[in-house]
């Protein structure tokens, strides 16, 4: 071969080789960059995972005491239903004399030809007898009506412009309205 072919070729070689050399710089670079990349990306994955993670434990946590909360809430509600019925049970079971001192203070609400509905279990208790002479105390006409109320005590008093309820269940609807919070605060320590 001759010398011109032999530094032709020679160059060529050269050329190539540094061509290879440096298409595998190249070729690291991109590749180191990649690998680069896929770590980020990994690691931000990895972080947003946990973040999630953390989120969802979070909710998950926020949740159960919501939860919890509403059944404690619904326990202590359920507790103060049973004291309120228990002390309306308490009125409507007491002695006729006791009994009849309340109705006789309900009958204050009165007024004149008034009809006085009472419970169908309050019928031996409270007589025609009994509303006539409390009607004559107050010096108003009062009535005890033929029909019973659909009520566990007190009496509905049927006017000629309104009716007034002063059932035992309307009274402490009203009492429980006034003294829940305090009841709450003693029973439960929160209002």
């Amino acid at each position: 071969m001759n010398k011109i072919a032999e530094k032709i070729i020679s160059d060529a070689s050269a050329k190539a080789e540094e061509l290879v050399k440096e298409a595998r710089m190249k070729a690291k670079v991109i590749s180191d960059g990649a690998l680069a990349e896929i770590r980020e990306l990994e690691r931000v994955a990895k972080a947003e995972r946990a973040t999630y993670a953390e989120g969802a434990m979070a909710a998950a946590k926020v949740s159960a005491e919501l939860e919890l909360k509403r059944r404690r809430l619904s326990a202590e509600k359920a507790v103060l239903d049973e004291l309120y019925a228990a002390a309306e049970k308490e009125i409507a079971a007491m002695k006729k004399e006791e009994y009849l001192k309340i109705i006789e203070k309900m009958l204050s609400y009165a007024d004149d030809g008034d009809e006085v509905l009472i419970a169908e279990s309050d019928k031996a208790r409270i007589t025609e007898k009994f509303i006539k002479e409390t009607a004559k105390k107050r010096g108003i006409a009062l009535t005890l009506s033929k029909d019973s109320a659909p009520i566990s005590g007190g009496v509905i008093l049927k006017g000629k412009y309104a009716d007034k309820n002063l059932s035992l269940s309307e009274d402490f609807r009203e009492l429980r309205s006034e003294t829940e919070p305090g009841i709450w605060r003693a029973l439960f320590g929160k209002s």
